[in-house]
């Protein structure tokens, strides 16, 4: 056998070594065509719902400019016409929608759905354009573009609105095709400089929704809407929370932002506004309407309060219903009532209550069956037959309450709308998009109603 000088051998061993190594890092790629398969394309939004969630949430003192109590409260800020008449004043100053910190705010905290028409209609849209990985598992190029849905507070007007601010992102992203679930994320591309207006995830799912592969369902948690250090900033960490001050709402043109990442909200200052059920003809406030186009506004009135809560008043806050509830109020303040029945309010408690006093008054003339601090007798307040039963408030909807006494419907006027309202944000997406069979969507037949450049 022929021997050869060892340098010789390692030679010859060299180019051996080469191909073996190339051959592994082709494999480890785990590609065949392409890394990331059908999903590399241009893909056009066909449906959209978002979830809005808009919570209260009082910034820091030294952070935010702010004093900020405890117990401060947002609403709609109402006032009782009757506040001259004695008792009726103490339901002069009223917040109906009271919200406190930890209150999800109503009205802009809804769920959004879209469907293509409506999409096209609201003029929202978007095309979005992935393309390959190098190898499996690797970062790919993303684009999306478009004009994206946005809830957003107007400093100068101090109000909340939908807009569709325009979108121009790219970014990178993975697709991890062995999982149905928490299979998708994206990240900020290093190489470009800017805003994102799609934040960072490493938590979204991304899945095909039909058999041949040309719908894909996008669902993904925006964590960057100005949530709180400790919910959403705190997830993301490229990112470092700027609480920055509390708006500056009295200086004139314009008013001054917040300069920060808070969000603020304007308190939704439109509510459903009609006629009245009964044909009283007056306007009457009932729950928060977005849809609604005619406005009750600060200065006008009069109006009246309308909530289902209210169902045995005929659904409106009458002297009734404000003495019964604050009757409740004050015996379970006391704990001479309490919800017994864990029915969520202690309204069949104080009609019990009431009855007994009613009959201890009856047999021993001692004159307790009557309010705190009003003396309303509670004869008044309900109507019953001896038992608990029979017994129930009762309805004084049919009028209105009179200066010169009675019962009756209050009513208000509306006096101001709590503005800037802190809050954290969270929006659930669920997105819908339809391959294109054109680059960017550009020459689709019917065409896309939103074109963006491309670069």
């Amino acid at each position: 056998m022929k021997t050869y000088p060892k340098y010789i051998k390692y030679f010859i061993l060299l180019p051996i070594l080469f191909i073996q190594f190339s051959c592994e890092d082709s494999t480890s790629s785990g590609c065949s065509g392409t890394c990331n398969g059908d999903l590399v394309g241009s893909w056009q939004l066909t449906a959209l719902t978002g979830t809005y969630v808009y919570t209260v949430n009082l910034p820091d003192d030294d952070e935010s400019g702010m004093t900020w109590p405890a117990d401060t409260s947002f609403g709609i800020h109402m006032q009782g016409e009757h506040a001259s008449v004695e008792g009726v004043g103490s339901y002069a100053n009223y917040i109906a929608s009271e919200v406190v910190a930890g209150s999800t705010i109503p009205g802009v905290s809804t769920t959004k759905e879209f469907t293509l028409a409506a999409l096209q209609a609201s003029g929202i849209g978007l095309i979005g354009v992935f393309e390959d990985a190098p190898s499996a598992g690797s970062y790919a190029t993303y684009h999306m573009k478009g004009d994206y849905p946005s809830v957003s507070y107007d400093f100068t007007n101090c109000a909340t609105a939908l807009s569709t601010p325009t979108m121009q992102d790219q970014g990178i992203y993975t697709w991890d095709q062995t999982l149905t679930t928490e299979n998708f994320q994206i990240k900020r591309d290093p190489n470009i400089a800017g805003t994102q207006v799609l934040p960072p995830f490493n938590d979204g799912t991304l899945a095909f929704t039909d058999t041949d592969l040309n719908t894909l369902n996008i669902q993904f948690i925006d964590r960057d809407s100005h949530s709180s250090p400790d919910t959403g900033y705190g997830l993301i960490p490229e990112y470092v929370w700027d609480e920055g001050k509390h708006p500056n709402l009295t200086t004139q043109d314009p008013k001054v932002d917040s300069g920060g990442d808070r969000s603020y909200m304007a308190f939704p200052p439109v509510l459903a506004v009609g006629t009245m059920p009964d044909g009283y003809g007056d306007t009457f406030i009932g729950s928060y309407d977005p849809t609604s186009t005619t406005h009750n506004t600060p200065g006008t009135g009069p109006a009246y309060l309308y909530d289902p809560a209210l169902a045995y008043w005929g659904n409106y806050m009458t002297w009734n219903a404000w003495c019964f509830l604050a009757e409740m109020e004050y015996r379970l303040a006391t704990q001479e009532i309490s919800d017994a029945d864990n029915d969520g309010t202690a309204g069949n408690e104080l009609v019990g209550y009431m009855i007994e006093k009613m009959m201890a008054d009856a047999t021993g003339g001692t004159d307790l069956a009557k309010t705190h601090g009003f003396n309303i007798s509670y004869a008044t307040l309900i109507t019953t037959d001896g038992t608990s039963e029979g017994t129930y408030p009762t309805d004084d909807s049919m009028n209105d309450y009179s200066d010169g006494g009675g019962n009756g419907r209050l009513k208000y006027t509306i006096t101001g709308n709590d503005c800037a309202v802190p809050a954290d944000v969270t929006i659930d997406f669920n997105a819908t998009f339809t391959r294109c069979t054109t680059d960017n969507c550009a020459a689709e037949d019917p065409p896309y109603h939103v074109v963006p450049s491309w670069d």
